[in-house]
């Protein structure tokens, strides 16, 4: 940044700014005008416009100021023009140079397709990329948000490095084009039109010699010494007539001695019958011409001097028309710069950095030309900052050299060795909290890259230096997003951060139990429906039991009870208030038949004994289809008739609550017996068998051969051993009530 000090600008200031910025403004201007001579009125509107400003107020920013100013000058709604001469590719700029400068074709696309841009935007590029301004001197120059100067910086490279096809980047190339010389005499006939009201010409020329400053050099100082000596130094010769001012004097300088100081400064007390005067500096006294170049209430001037011995030459114009005679004051000498001046670096990469290198730096002598070098290139003329883009991964070298008004060249020039490393790293986070959290939210990160340092950015905010772990103890309730990016020792972010969303949830949740067992219940179990926030759990407690998981509940037994239940959040807040459920049970009495006939039975009377786990319940008895009626155990039934029968019986507690699942026998009166057949009888040898059958499913049968006793047995029966002769077979059935068939079935055989 260029900082103007808060004094006047004389005209020697505003004729060094002009040297200095009119080659820059110049190259701005006749790539976006491709006209010379549009562009050379351009600059000239510019500095006319600077130089007023000037003369009136101090103005910081000096460099954006001026292209701002020239900016204002220029188009809004044309785009740039495209030319071939502006296509040239300088090499040190590249990072792969050879591939560049042997296809003329690449350079000329780039600059075709920056000069479609809108010129707003090709400032925008080419102030940056070109000329080396920063986003805030950008926005400063173009009048812009620094927020819509990234942002539009973002837009623009894209378009480039979609526009064009190049194995070097697009970008760079455009970062490359060399700047456009203007042509001989023109930088010369701008300035003339500058100076021509205020400063007519004079016979003489006066045009000052920038030489900074320097300390006497001895060897110098004595050759000069002697050179004034055998010019007759140290005399002033004022000359006489009416109108000559008084104390001519130098207010800087002594005649008798050298100083390496160039500009001397000549005061004097005017006459009051003055109405002009004419000055020159000559290396022997001399007579000024009769050009007026001060006006008579003039006190004094300044020159600017070249090494050697000089004359300061002054004569009056009186009110009268006439000239006077001429005072001369010197010799001064001033001694020849013959130390070197020294350079530093001031700011750019050390050991590592990216594609992309700015330097800053300076040199001890205000005025010295700056020299820059990368690599093996040639030193080339340079301002800071100084940017290269491209740069190829490896180790790189810049060099800097001041050079000062008297040619001196620091012998020893600044420089600076890093390497670029154009990979970014990647970053993974290790620990991050989950989806929901309770807050004091922590996380743990880690670089693909050793020696890498992070950065960190929530929510919306922008990225800070962080290291693992980052802990956030305090944040608002709702939803966060945590970004981390690392940063390698060369300054590359990792372009695709390690982030992570949850919700902070510091309030516990409210449960309801929406549904229960009634008041008065006379079932051992019970069924609950519970409500809360969404994705919410539930922790459920019966009695005095601890907290578990909710669900049916069984078991239950006569009395009071009371459920209670919790929420717990995705976050893990837990209700601190629970829900709670009362209610009774009251259960029925149990019914169970301890005695009494089942199955099939011949007996027409049936006696059942029952009981009740309630001691006081009493009973109610049921037959079959019949209604209940009142009983107690040992109930009897006669007479009943042939069939199925099926008996229940209740308890009934001394509350009217009836058992809901009555005790039930069932069995079968059957008093008929079966009727026996023999269906086969054969003989074989000593051997009789025999088939039978009952008329009755399911009976069982007993036989007898000749007079032996009844056995039981099963169809066919064989009989061994046989004597011969006349034997008898008998059979009977005996059904499932145990009635026997009276009529056994007969069979006689012969052996």
């Amino acid at each position: 940044m260029d900082v103007v000090e808060e004094r006047p600008w004389t005209d020697e200031d505003l004729a060094a700014l002009y040297d200095r910025f009119f080659g820059p403004l110049f190259d701005v201007a006749v790539r976006v005008l491709g006209s010379e001579g549009e562009a050379g009125s351009a600059v000239g509107r510019t500095f006319s416009h600077a130089f007023a400003e000037l003369r009136q107020r101090p103005v910081e920013e000096l460099r954006p100021w001026l292209y701002g100013l020239l900016a204002s000058e220029l188009p809004r709604k044309s785009s740039a023009r495209a030319s071939e001469r502006y296509a040239q590719i300088d090499p040190d700029r590249l990072a792969n140079p050879a591939a560049v400068v042997r296809d003329d074709r690449i350079a000329g696309a780039v600059w075709a397709a920056a000069s479609d841009f809108a010129v707003d935007d090709f400032l925008l590029l080419d102030l940056q990329l070109r000329h080396g301004l920063r986003d805030l001197e950008l926005g400063h120059a173009l009048g812009l948000d620094l927020r819509v100067v990234d942002r539009r910086l973002e837009r623009l490279r894209d378009r480039l490095e979609e526009a064009v096809e190049s194995p070097v980047s697009p970008v760079a190339v455009f970062a490359a084009l060399a700047p456009v010389a203007p042509p001989v005499g023109l930088k010369e006939r701008v300035w003339a039109s500058l100076t021509e009201p205020t400063a007519p010409p004079s016979k003489r020329q006066r045009r000052a010699v920038a030489l900074p400053r320097k300390p006497v050099v001895v060897a110098a100082l004595i050759a000069l010494l002697a050179a004034a000596a055998t010019a007759g130094a140290f005399y002033a010769v004022r000359g006489k007539g009416v109108h000559d001012p008084t104390s001519v004097h130098s207010t800087s300088h002594s005649v008798e001695r050298g100083s390496a100081d160039p500009d001397v400064e000549v005061a004097w007390s005017p006459s009051p019958d003055a109405s002009g005067y004419s000055v020159s500096w000559s290396t022997e006294p001399e007579t000024p011409d009769k050009a007026v170049d001060l006006p008579g209430a003039a006190t004094g001037t300044t020159g600017h001097l070249k090494p050697g011995t000089s004359w300061f030459n002054l004569r009056t114009l009186g009110k009268n028309g006439r000239w006077t005679s001429t005072v001369h004051l010197g010799p001064f000498l001033i001694l020849p710069d013959t130390v070197v001046p020294e350079t530093s670096i001031t700011a750019g990469p050390k050991k590592y950095g990216t594609g992309i290198a700015t330097f800053e730096f300076e040199s001890n002598e205000q005025n010295a030309m700056l020299e820059c070098r990368l690599d093996q290139a040639q030193f080339e003329t340079c301002a800071s900052p100084k940017t290269y883009t491209g740069l190829a991964r490896g180790k790189h070298s810049f060099r800097v050299r001041a050079v000062d008004g008297a040619g001196n060249t620091d012998p020893t020039p600044a420089s600076r060795e890093w390497e670029v490393d154009v990979k970014a790293p990647a970053t993974k986070l290790t620990e991050a909290p989950d989806d929901f959290s309770r807050g004091g939210d922590r996380f743990e990160f880690t670089s693909s890259e050793k020696h890498s340092s992070f950065e960190c950015k929530l929510d919306d905010g922008e990225y800070e230096a962080c290291a693992s772990p980052k802990t956030y103890p305090a944040l608002d309730d709702g939803e966060h997003r945590f970004h981390v990016r690392a940063l390698d020792r060369a300054g590359n972010h990792d372009a695709s951060p390690a982030s992570r969303k949850w919700t902070v949830d510091t309030n516990p949740p409210e449960t309801a139990i929406e549904k229960g067992p009634p008041h008065v219940s006379h079932k051992a179990t019970a069924t609950f429906t519970l409500s809360s926030e969404a994705g919410a759990s539930f922790e459920c407690r019966l009695d005095d039991h601890g907290w578990g998981e909710c669900g049916q509940v069984s078991g239950l037994t006569d009395g009071k009870h009371v459920m209670r239940a919790r929420a717990r959040d995705r976050a893990g807040n837990v209700d601190p208030s629970p829900a709670s459920w009362s209610w009774r049970i009251d259960l029925p009495p149990d019914t169970s038949i301890t005695h009494g006939p089942s199955g099939a039975t011949s007996s027409t009377s049936a006696a059942f004994r029952f009981s009740s786990n309630d001691t006081a319940a009493t009973f109610q008895c049921k037959l079959d289809d019949r209604s209940w009626s009142s009983c107690s155990s040992g109930k009897t039934y006669t007479g009943l008739p042939q069939g199925s029968h099926t008996f229940r019986v209740r308890a009934r507690d001394p509350a009217g609550s009836n058992d809901p699942s009555p005790a039930a026998r069932t069995w079968k009166v059957d008093t008929v017996a079966p009727n026996t057949t023999v269906t086969s009888a054969s003989v074989a040898g000593k051997t009789a068998t025999f088939s039978f059958s009952s008329s009755e499913t399911g009976s069982t049968f007993e036989c007898r051969l000749d007079g032996a006793a009844w056995q039981a047995c099963s169809s066919p029966a064989s009989y061994g051993g046989l004597k011969h002769g006349h034997h008898v077979f008998r059979v009977r059935a005996i059904d499932a009530a145990g009635n026997r068939d009276a009529t056994p079935a007969v069979r006689a055989i012969k052996v």
